[in-house]
């Protein structure tokens, strides 16, 4: 192809709804619409700078020959790999009708039941919890599921108000199980084990939900000094062992799976649920804890068997912790002693990010320069493991 016929080759429009962002020379592109992040490399963030300056691809290609240096195949090479590259990613779609859902379900609640008899049920059965900015009352229409569910939640159990944000009233019902948040719906299941974990998914759904936060994040959290370090990852990235695992070599364990930034600040706000550990990972913790084998074994809603590790009662010293350290943990069991290395913040912030859903206001061009503010003041790490013993010697080298 000669040059000539390179220079002719149309360039798309850059779409209205991706925006482009700066960190040293790395660019960041939001796609505001679908809510996500995608990183660009030097290159192509230049790419991208040229195409919002000129009409033409000749004038791209000058452009970006002028600033780099490069040859015209290597010019337009580099052009051809970057729009490809985001037309692989979807930026240049129309863009749907709707945002995605800020916040997905975690139960499908029956939204048309009747609403349950909360008078009925006796009194001495009823106890109050609290979880971030949430006051819970729940009624329990015997002792048998006052006692499956209190493992899970006592730590969370505070003085009974007048008026709770949110009622749930746990009973059986026809054979099975019925949990009932009043005025939302109520979600069934058949057996016992099933009702810890679904009262547990409900709160911490609720108080997400009600709290005063930017987003939430995927992520476990353990404080050092008077800050915290984050865990971050999708769901199954390990999160729960190496925040019980940590919690046993002496850290304090705040949460093993969500976190909250509050809106001012960006401080973290530990989602201080029961740390549930799945069947894998009990011989793996079972000599840090041997309670964790005797505790009960529950079914979540994925069907998965968990068991939960009791806290204590308010084992947190404070509401929010600023955050020192961000950790992408890595399970591989080819990693020999294991890794530890850093991250470019721009690359830390669209992995972050692929872990967060944001709840009152969706992520915008002006809060993405709020997060690039304050990632940047944040040392971020991968860490590539193959135990849990290596993940604690890592760890140590963070302090």
């Amino acid at each position: 192809m000669t040059e000539n016929e390179t220079d002719k080759r149309t360039l798309p429009k850059l779409p209205d709804h991706v925006s482009l962002h700066f960190m040293g020379s790395q660019g960041l592109l939001l796609d505001a619409h679908r809510q996500l992040l995608f990183s660009a490399t030097p290159a192509a963030t230049l790419v991208w700078c040229c195409l919002a300056e000129f009409d033409s691809r000749a004038e791209v290609l000058s452009e970006l020959r002028q600033r780099t240096g490069l040859s015209a195949r290597r010019a337009a090479n580099c052009i051809d790999e970057a729009v490809q590259s985001w037309r692989t990613a979807g930026l240049f779609d129309t863009p749907g009708s709707a945002l995605p859902s800020a916040l997905p379900e975690p139960v499908e609640f029956d939204r048309d039941a009747p609403a349950p008899a909360v008078p009925t049920i006796v009194p001495s059965s009823e106890a109050a919890y609290r979880l971030l900015d949430t006051t819970f009352a729940i009624a329990f229409s015997d002792p048998t599921l006052r006692e499956a569910v209190d493992p899970v939640i006592r730590h969370l159990q505070t003085a009974p108000v007048a008026r709770p944000d949110a009622v749930l009233v746990v009973a059986r019902d026809d054979g099975g199980f019925v949990v009932s948040q009043v005025d939302v719906g109520q979600v069934r299941c058949g057996h016992i084990d099933e009702v810890a974990p679904l009262v547990h998914t409900i709160l911490a759904h609720a108080a997400v939900h009600r709290a005063d936060a930017l987003c939430a994040i995927h992520a476990g959290a353990v404080s050092v000094g008077e800050g915290c370090v984050l865990l971050a990852g999708e769901a199954g990235a390990g999160k729960s062992t190496l925040v019980s695992g940590l919690a046993a070599a002496g850290w304090r364990a705040l949460c093993d799976d969500t976190v909250l930034l509050s809106n001012d600040t960006l401080e973290v706000r530990p989602l201080c649920g029961a740390l549930g550990v799945k069947a894998g990972s009990w011989p793996i913790l079972s000599d840090a804890f041997p309670e964790l084998l005797q505790s009960p074994v529950n079914l979540r809603s994925d069907g998965r068997a968990v068991r939960y590790l009791s806290r204590n009662p308010h084992p947190l010293d404070r509401d929010r912790y600023p955050v020192h350290r961000i950790v992408f943990p890595r399970y591989d069991a080819g990693a020999g002693r294991g890794s530890l290395e850093e991250l470019a913040p721009a690359t830390a912030l669209t992995r972050l990010m692929k872990c967060a859903y944001f709840l009152e206001h969706p992520l915008s061009p002006e809060l993405m320069e709020r997060l690039i503010q304050w990632i940047a003041g944040i040392d971020c790490f991968e860490m590539r493991y193959a135990s849990l013993a290596d993940s604690v010697r890592l760890f140590r080298k963070l302090d």
